[in-house]
């Protein structure tokens, strides 16, 4: 059973990267976090929690982009769009009328700042348009009476956000200045699309499970697929094959999510080789703490950052020089006194949702650390929270009639 300290705190698992040149700004995928990390030591500095939300829902914010100062947090799961104001410490919220927590369609898959304004990319093809400026939102909705496509990934080409579905053939191409759209469908028997890069003259999109990568030119249509995969390539059956797709320094690079091999595309020839900078950790048969293999990956420049679930390891690739770093981010929050409402509002939410006894274990998905339950039950601020249920004593009772039954039976 992995410990909740270990599973959401202990290691820094992202679900979004801001490279400044000496720091990364990231979020986390399994706890409301932002951090600040060196990039030399790879020291980590909490910075706080988004204000409003979930303290354990997985992916609340899923990308992160810079503008004067401040950054700026596409929501996956959270309930708005977050701020960050870098020299004043203070987080600050952005409220979408139509945002609703049980509405998957409303969900964000990306963010990207151009010229004065951070547009905004959702599932279901609405484009938002934020000016730091004033405040402005504006809402383009790109797919009018094509309400059923959805969209999962999302790259830039200069002036465009081209989006790519994740469950029919399309991709949708929309101008940033003068925010019109162009809706397409691939001439190809099988669509669904898990990532998509742009080489400089062609799109490139990965297949979401099984299937080819295709080349599309957005400007004549024609597309030409690519299937000569390593031998020994394979993806579990019926799930998703690759994370994203990357354009760096002549190839196209995949990221497996369930596919048993990161590779890269010569754009040149079109031919697959074995990612090795990437796969080796896919090799490990270590400490293995989650089931799926990359969860996260982005572009900086010529430096590709990724991360492995696998492993909980943070891998960069210089494509330039070759030099690759990893990096299991380490960080102690029980030196860290400012997490502790934090820590206590994730062990609330796990009982109030998985509350019940076994042999090893009070939560069905985590097993608590001692010192923190201890500090969650000496909290007051708990019980405030939820007047209604009195978790501790739920838990309790739950203890006590687990050990009766378990004495009974063994006296029987």
């Amino acid at each position: 059973m992995v410990t909740m300290e270990k599973a959401l705190f202990n290691r820094l698992t992202f679900s979004g990267l801001y490279d400044d040149g000496e720091n990364f700004w990231v979020t986390m995928f399994r706890f409301n976090a932002l951090f600040k990390i060196n990039k030399k030591s790879f020291k980590a500095e909490y910075k706080g929690s988004f204000p409003n939300e979930s303290a354990t829902i997985p992916c609340l914010y899923i990308d992160v982009a810079f503008y004067d100062g401040k950054l700026y947090f596409a929501p996956h799961q959270a309930k708005e769009i977050a701020g960050y104001d870098i020299e004043s410490g203070v987080f600050f919220k952005i409220s979408v009328p139509s945002l609703k927590k049980t509405n998957e369609s409303a969900r964000f898959i990306s963010l990207f700042q151009y010229d004065r304004y951070i547009f905004f990319a959702r599932e279901n093809g609405v484009i938002l348009r934020y000016s730091p400026k004033d405040g402005g939102l504006q809402y383009f909705d790109c797919l009018g009476e094509d309400k059923d496509i959805r969209f999962g990934a999302v790259c830039t080409n200069e002036n465009v956000l081209v989006l790519a579905s994740n469950n029919t053939k399309s991709v949708l191409i929309f101008n940033m200045d003068s925010c019109e759209s162009d809706l397409n469908y691939i001439a190809y028997e099988r669509g669904e699309f898990s990532g998509i890069c742009f080489d400089g003259n062609n799109y490139w999109l990965s297949p979401l499970r099984e299937g080819n990568v295709i080349k599309w030119n957005g400007i004549d249509k024609n597309c030409e697929t690519f299937s000569d995969y390593p031998k020994d390539f394979a993806v579990a059956n019926g799930k998703q094959s690759f994370f994203s797709a990357h354009y760096v320094s002549g190839f196209v690079w995949l990221f497996p999510q369930n596919a048993n091999m990161a590779l890269k595309i010569n754009v040149c020839d079109g031919t697959f080789s074995v990612a090795e900078e990437f796969q080796q950790k896919l090799d490990c048969a270590g400490d293995t703490i989650f089931l799926i293999n990359y969860l996260f990956a982005t572009v900086s420049g010529n430096i590709i950052y990724a991360f492995v679930e696998k492993t909980n390891e943070f891998v960069s690739l210089d494509t330039k020089n070759g030099e690759v770093i990893e990096k299991t981010i380490l960080f102690d929050f029980r030196q860290e006194v400012s997490m502790k409402p934090l820590i206590t509002k994730a062990i609330a939410e796990i009982f109030e949702k998985t509350c019940f006894v076994t042999e090893s274990t009070i939560s069905k998905e985590y097993s608590v650390g001692l010192s923190s339950y201890i500090d969650f039950i000496c909290c007051d601020r708990c019980l405030i929270q939820n007047p209604k249920r009195n978790v501790h004593e739920i838990v309790g009772g739950k203890i006590y009639e687990y050990v009766k039954n378990l004495v009974i039976t063994k006296k029987r």
